[in-house]
């Protein structure tokens, strides 16, 4: 009998090692202090990703409640503002530089 669900996927050793580079990199600076270690290295990597495309993917209705035209500029460098804003939130207490 055949079975419906796909086999899990692999993932190529590019990604792989591009990812692992993202993640030895957040955990070095957890361990240096830099960085809160109260997450996880891949889990802060995949936050991050989560936040660079969240309006990429958002619903046409959450677009039109935002808004102007989701490609315009200006809504963009608000998108891209906002992104690096939540990122510096979850990686730092500290406020931002003024």
């Amino acid at each position: 009998m055949d079975k419906l669900e796909r086999p899990a996927p692999v993932a190529a050793a590019t990604q792989i090692e591009s990812y692992r580079a993202k993640v030895d990199a957040i955990a070095a600076a957890q361990t240096d202090g830099h960085l809160d270690a109260s997450l996880r290295p891949a889990d802060i990597v995949a936050l991050l990703l989560g936040l660079s495309t969240a309006w990429g993917s958002a619903s046409p209705a959450l677009h039109r409640l935002s808004g102007d035209d989701p490609a315009a500029p200006e809504q963009l460098a608000r998108h891209r503002a906002a992104a690096v804003e939540a990122a510096r939130r979850l990686l730092t207490d500290r406020a931002p530089h003024e």
